[in-house]
């Protein structure tokens, strides 16, 4: 899809889509959040990603990754920020995660700053053209544009499967996904 959304009308969908997630996401139970986590680790798998990875913290009902990331003992990467103006960067959790600007957890200053090969990836919506609605700020997308300038690496955006529209209009700098995993999909868009 080519038309694009004014900002009004990605926040509106943005505040559809995040009402959508939270409803469906209050009503799992543990177990079956477990199973669904457990699938998409399963569907991680086949990708079979390399090299260093960058994982998120989860904020509200976003899927949380935390079974997707190498258990081997590898540092896994978090995006960082300096402060609220500054561009994401990557650190290695090399001590707990404390509170950045924007009140998610991130490693401490001190930890290595890394580029990651593997990028695990929230959103608020996804289509299956590997378009994705992030929260707004474009974080991820300047980070990702960067990265990919310097280098290849492989972004899997990872979400519940309500969070799939039909199709996502795209900006110019919006960072397209390799895949995108649910508990029910593994998507490979065509490029």
């Amino acid at each position: 899809m080519t038309d694009f959304l004014s900002p009004s009308a990605k926040n509106d969908l943005r505040a559809l889509l995040r009402a959508r997630r939270n409803s469906f996401v209050a009503s799992l139970s543990p177990q079956e959040r477990l199973d669904a986590e457990q699938r998409v680790a399963q569907r991680l798998q086949t990708l079979r990603p390399q090299g260093q990875w960058a994982s998120y913290v989860p904020m509200g009902s976003e899927f949380d990754p935390h079974l997707l990331v190498p258990q081997d003992g590898t540092a896994i990467a978090y995006p960082w920020f300096a402060d609220r103006a500054a561009p994401m960067r990557f650190r290695l959790a090399c001590g707990p995660l404390l509170p950045g600007p924007f009140r998610i957890r991130q490693p401490e200053d001190h930890c290595p700053e890394v580029e990651p090969d593997t990028i695990l990836t929230p959103m608020m919506g996804f289509d299956a053209a590997g378009n994705r609605i992030g929260q707004g700020a474009g974080h991820y997308d300047r980070a990702l544009e960067a990265m990919r300038a310097r280098r290849n690496i492989c972004v899997i955006g990872i979400a519940w499967d309500v969070q799939q529209l039909p199709a996502l209009p795209a900006d110019p700098w919006d960072q397209p996904l390799d895949a995108i995993i649910t508990p029910d999909q593994l998507i490979r868009p065509l490029r």
